[in-house]
């Protein structure tokens, strides 16, 4: 859906996420923000957007991780455990959702028999050209969406 540049994720500190101290392990998950009350579980491009979610949710004073998951075919079951632990879970990506992280995360969470509040936040159509965030807003994918999906699962506990 964006083929600009993606933003630098910072720290909760300001400092670059993936600095030149970062060590990429084939598999594990990068915990990008700590929170108690939900879990943004996302990948790729989409985890800048969730970090700005992650913000205003903060600002409200909703306190969710948000979870990138650098490997879709090696997930981390146990990073997925803890922010299931949460007791809400919301994946966002920006491939269809019939298909990605969503349904890679929900058969985790289904083979540990956990009964939480989970919502995929994905894809949905395909066709329509334009600015990445004239496409993201069509898809219900831009920031605002996702913060208040956040919200709704969350109330919904």
């Amino acid at each position: 859906m964006g083929r600009s540049p993606s933003p630098i994720i910072p720290t909760e500190e300001g400092n670059p996420f993936f600095n030149t101290s970062y060590e990429f392990r084939y598999g594990k998950n990068d915990l990008i923000r700590k929170g108690k009350d939900g879990a943004i579980i996302t990948t790729g491009g989409m985890v800048s957007r969730a970090v700005q979610a992650w913000q205003k949710l903060k600002e409200m004073g909703i306190e969710v991780q948000v979870l990138n998951i650098s490997c879709l075919t090696h997930l981390d079951p146990e990073a997925i455990l803890q922010a299931a632990e949460t007791g809400a879970v919301i994946t966002y990506e920006d491939h269809h959702i019939q298909t990605g992280l969503g349904c890679l995360i929900a058969s985790v969470l289904a083979e540990h028999g956990l009964s939480i509040r989970f919502r995929k936040m994905g894809v949905t159509q395909y066709g329509s050209s334009g600015k990445p965030e004239d496409l993201y807003r069509m898809q219900g994918l831009d920031v605002d969406s996702l913060v208040q999906a956040v919200i709704h699962e969350i109330q919904k506990k």
